[in-house]
């Protein structure tokens, strides 16, 4: 079966007439020969060429391209990428394959609409796609924090262990970082966990962040952070919840909101790479699924008990989690003097440099990821000098 490539305005050249196959994230290419879970996931980051040839790696389609050409707007603080299908090379687009919604069909709750069924229809869907999906002859690595997104995972995990028997023997629950370290343990121990890891980020270049060696398609280069620690991740197959913004934002908001989604869709890419596979249950097609039918009105809806939105709140709550204290989530990042140094070399020594002659502010962009001068270094230095210096 295929569809039909879907005409959208935002596209500068003709209308496509490649067909693609109908179900884009059941069809992707693993980056290993066994990767059946990182396949069966909601694919957030495709590419196409003005040839209509579509990719998940940026990279490697731009590397194909005959004339590439830098997109200028992206130099601009105020631009806001927003909803629009721009990449940083003009001849490259973002292939919105959500705008079909064949490709994760909505299904209806159920008839009568009633909140509380509406909760434990979630909890039901996202507790069978943790059962049916992890092997107990497999070894896994369930990055936490102490959010409610993990809150819900870990939760489910502990009551199909307690009413299943399901062992847990096989997991490791690490926490990324010291700043959620009080209440994450406490987490674990309400849950009876003893599979228990902290990340140790107070050693310089700790993430080991701000390298050239990991291409960032113009986003914060927060997506090299090596938050596994002394984990290899060759050994293991990835856990996390860290893609869960289907809970809180409209369904709408989630399939086109084009800057952050392929930004962590290709993110998911990148870890597949280097885990033996990756599980993010939130974007399981039977848990995108159940969250697509959720009216949109019962989405981001503040609630000051954990300070998170309603509806995952109303979830902790059932799971008995959401009296644990939230601590204030941030990144001790502490890179180095000497990594700082390596960057702006780096930058000043790249071809993007010599070509457009843009300074950037140092202190900005080596100081922190989430800064516009950390994304045009991010962009110069990780994947224009590998497109036009290969």
């Amino acid at each position: 079966m295929f569809k039909q490539f879907l005409t959208n305005s935002l596209y500068r050249f003709t209308p496509p007439i490649k067909i693609v196959p109908e179900n884009n994230n059941g069809e992707l290419k693993a980056h290993k020969e066994n990767q059946p879970i990182y396949k069966s996931l909601f694919n957030r980051a495709l590419f196409i060429d003005e040839n209509y040839n579509i990719d998940i790696d940026y990279l490697r389609l731009a590397k194909k391209q005959k004339k590439l050409t830098f997109n200028t707007v992206y130099l601009n603080p105020k631009f806001r990428q927003s909803k629009t299908l721009l990449t940083p090379f003009v001849e490259i687009k973002r292939y919105d394959n959500f705008a079909d919604p064949t490709v994760c069909p909505h299904e209806p709750v159920c008839c009568d609409f009633d909140y509380n069924a509406l909760l434990n229809k979630i909890l039901n869907v996202y507790e069978n796609v943790l059962r049916t999906t992890l092997d107990p002859k497999k070894k896994y690595l369930c990055i936490c924090s102490a959010g409610s997104d993990s809150r819900i995972l870990c939760g489910l995990l502990a009551r199909l262990r307690d009413e299943e028997g399901m062992s847990l023997d096989n997991i490791i629950f690490h926490c990324w970082g010291s700043p959620e370290k009080d209440s994450f343990l406490k987490m674990m121990k309400r849950l009876r966990f003893s599979n228990v890891s902290v990340f140790d980020d107070t050693v310089p270049d700790c993430y080991d962040v701000g390298r050239s060696d990991t291409p960032i398609n113009f986003y914060p280069y927060s997506g090299q952070m090596k938050f596994w620690g002394k984990f290899n991740p060759k050994e293991y197959i990835l856990i996390s919840q860290g893609e869960a913004a289907v809970f809180d934002f409209s369904w709408k908001n989630f399939l086109h909101m084009c800057t952050y989604f392929s930004q962590r869709g290709e993110q998911v890419h990148y870890l597949a790479t280097l885990f033996e596979d990756v599980f993010f249950p939130t974007l399981t097609k039977d848990v995108v699924n159940i969250m697509s039918s959720v009216p949109d009105s019962l989405k981001g809806i503040d609630d000051p008990r954990i300070d998170r939105d309603k509806l995952r709140t109303d979830l902790c709550e059932i799971l008995g989690l959401v009296d644990i204290p939230m601590q204030k989530s941030y990144i001790n990042w502490n890179i180095s003097e000497k990594r700082k140094k390596q960057m702006i070399d780096l930058y000043n020594k790249s071809q993007f440099k010599k070509d457009y002659k843009f300074n950037i502010n140092f202190d900005n962009a080596c100081s922190t990821p989430h800064t516009f001068d950390s994304r045009v270094w991010a962009f110069a230095v990780t994947m224009y000098e590998k497109v036009f210096k290969p």
